[in-house]
């Protein structure tokens, strides 16, 4: 397959996961058959058919393509990580595939969003759960698609003088399984570097 940008109800579709994962999930969107322009898109070719195992030297996130999950552990206190999951605005600076990044006000429960991808496309989210109580806060968010979901959950704790935080990403839905199957792979692929990203900033932050 190659990437999706006409005007076709399936065309359409996977244009609106394109755009929603490379925000919500911090993923570079490429599906399972198509024409990579990177090695994480030549990572995610590498997985095997049925998504259930990822056949990679890299290190990928951990679960099935319809529901993974990764997590780092930085030495940083959690405050750090939960200021830079906030910063909607900031959000392009360590999701590498984004443009833009905006919502109405700042993060709660309710809230709605909107991302836009360097190649223009636009998708928007909705704050489903929120509890910023530390010690380990946490909030979702959600993308409706054509009869199916996406929704990332971030969380974090603390553990001494580090911190342990988390992304996880589930497709739900009707057609959730068709969209996970397609571009799974890659996201689960490229996660963790997304993630390394958030560590590197929270290091260098006061």
């Amino acid at each position: 397959m190659k990437r999706f940008y006409g005007l076709t109800y399936r065309q359409s579709a996977l244009s609106v996961v394109i755009s929603a994962c490379a925000g919500l999930a911090g993923c570079q969107a490429t599906s399972s058959g198509s024409q990579p322009g990177s090695e994480r898109g030549a990572a995610a070719r590498a997985a095997s058919s049925n998504g259930s195992e990822l056949n990679m030297q890299k290190p990928v996130a951990a679960g099935t393509n319809t529901l993974f999950r990764h997590s780092v552990t930085v030495k940083a206190p959690p405050e750090r990580i939960w200021s830079i999951w906030m910063d909607v605005a900031n959000w392009p600076t360590w999701d590498t595939e984004l443009k833009q990044a905006a919502t109405d006000k700042p993060l709660a429960l309710g809230v709605a969003g909107k991302v836009i991808t360097k190649n223009g496309t636009a998708s928007g989210f909705k704050v489903v759960s929120f509890m910023p109580q530390m010690p380990k806060p946490t909030y979702a968010f959600e993308t409706l698609l054509p009869s199916a979901t996406l929704t990332v959950t971030r969380s974090l704790v603390q553990q001494g003088s580090s911190t342990v935080f988390t992304h996880e990403v589930a497709f739900g839905g009707e057609k959730g399984a068709f969209f996970a199957d397609q571009f799974g792979p890659g996201f689960r692929a490229a996660l963790p570097q997304v993630m390394e990203n958030i560590a590197a900033q929270a290091l260098l932050r006061k």
